[in-house]
């Protein structure tokens, strides 16, 4: 028996507001700090914000779960599945869903560009994570630790897990399409909107197949191939 089986996905609708109060806390709170913060260089003021939000809504969710941990586990409470694949096997589906991924992205991104364009819908660039000529070595650590520790873990807790257990518990066959769409759009970047719903159905089903851990490791790669293809 599954951990799906045995914990009502109603018990993650409380979780799933507190993860979204959570978001607005951190952004008010961060914007706050990086204020205070003696730096001129505003990107890195940037990937410092980003990071601090995210930090802040991953210890948020953590301990909004911690009841559903007491009662049901650590492991049935983050959805993780009976048994897990091996370190070859995960491996594998991340290496055959990166090959497919990026080729789909390839093709779908310059067309929503263009449709974007035709539409007069705004174009937002991640300028955050293209390092600057003369970035020094904070700024290239504090990057990667937002985009490919600390992000992954956040956004595939609140996602993958949290608001796609809450969606099922009213949406059961709408579910597994609406939370990578609501990934996608809190991106914020139109242009890139479809090419993120394409990288949420990849890790819905790498958290289907491996849990928590094979989705954050799939998004972790994905990550950090886009950050050394941007720079």
């Amino acid at each position: 028996m599954t951990p799906d089986a045995e914990i009502p996905d109603a018990e993650y609708r409380m979780p799933a507001l507190y993860s979204f109060l959570a978001l607005f806390a951190g952004s008010v709170i961060a914007m706050a700090a990086t204020r205070r913060i003696p730096c001129d260089d505003r990107m890195l003021r940037l990937v410092i914000s980003l990071l601090s939000i995210q930090a802040f809504c991953l210890v948020a969710m953590l301990l909004s779960l911690i009841p559903l941990m007491r009662r049901h586990g650590i492991r049935q409470s983050l959805g993780m599945p009976s048994t897990m694949p091996s370190l070859r096997e995960s491996l594998k589906h991340i290496a055959f869903s990166l090959l497919i991924l990026y080729p789909a992205i390839l093709l779908v991104t310059p067309a929503a560009n263009w449709f974007c364009r035709r539409l007069n819908i705004p174009i937002v660039e991640q300028a955050f994570a293209k390092l600057p000529p003369d970035a020094g070595l904070p700024y290239i650590v504090l990057l990667v630790l937002a985009c490919v520790i600390v992000a992954p873990a956040t956004e595939e807790t609140m996602m993958r897990l949290i608001l796609f257990r809450a969606i099922r518990s009213r949406w059961r066959s709408g579910a597994f399409f609406l939370a990578p769409a609501v990934f996608a759009v809190c991106h914020g970047c139109p242009q890139y909107t479809p090419g993120l719903f394409l990288v949420g159905l990849a890790l819905q089903m790498a958290q289907r197949k491996g849990g928590l851990p094979l989705s954050i490791s799939l998004h972790a790669a994905y990550n950090a191939i886009s950050l050394i293809m941007l720079n």
